[in-house]
């Protein structure tokens, strides 16, 4: 997201984590504070460094581990890359990650198991901690506007209305007219009496065979 760190670059171009602004080892630092002071120098350092200081590594991914990737990473002019993975599918991992798509923005994406520029996976110290960096990872991109890979399958379906739906353009005015009159005489039923229903119903008839007889002209004679 735009903004993971201070709105424009400090002075110095560093973070206040000491890491350079708005690059892809700032974003991960951030997120995964478990590797502040055991990773140094460039992304495609950080597996090395982290190794030397005592931190796990793995050849495999899991969610809130930190992806490294080599200096032949296309795009990071020969730095390397390294990105938070967020979430596995398949053969392919889910991340979260930080100067992709430009300084200071997060951004989600998605890598091969056998990438050639895979370095390896730093894993983070408990359990606790890589479910809290996965997380916050996740967050970070889904905040700024982006769906990541980790959370876009529990948003894909829209809940389900619990209102009355409204009738279809498909229903023929026949059907409509028959629900009306159909509600009409059960409104017309509960206020009167039957006796009085049935008069009612006399009347209307009679008065309309004598209308009938009217619009014809009444009885014809034969010729």
């Amino acid at each position: 997201m735009a903004g993971f760190e201070p709105a424009a670059e400090p002075a110095s171009g560093f973070d206040p984590l000491g890491w350079a602004w708005g690059q892809c080892t700032a974003f991960a630092a951030m997120v995964a504070g478990w590797v502040q002071g055991g990773v140094k120098g460039n992304a495609d350092n950080w597996l090395s460094s982290g190794e030397a200081a005592g931190l796990a590594t793995s050849k495999t991914p899991a969610p809130g581990d930190i992806a490294v990737f080599s200096s032949a990473f296309p795009g990071s002019s020969g730095y390397g890359h390294v990105a938070v993975v967020t979430g596995l599918n398949g053969d392919e991992f889910s991340v979260a990650q930080g100067n992709v798509e430009g300084l200071d923005v997060a951004s989600a994406g998605e890598y091969s198991d056998s990438s050639p520029y895979l370095e390896g996976f730093l894993v983070p110290p408990t359990a606790a901690a890589a479910a809290a960096t996965a997380t916050d990872a996740a967050y970070d991109v889904t905040s700024a506007g982006e769906a990541s890979p980790a959370t876009a399958a529990s948003t894909s379906s829209a809940p389900a209305s619990s209102s009355p739906a409204s009738p279809s353009l498909g229903q023929s005015l026949g059907q409509q007219a028959a629900l009306g009159l159909s509600g009409a005489f059960d409104q017309l039923d509960a206020a009167i009496s039957t006796p009085v229903l049935i008069a009612l119903l006399v009347a209307v008839v009679v008065t309309y065979v004598g209308f009938s007889s009217k619009l014809d002209g009444g009885p014809q004679s034969a010729v």
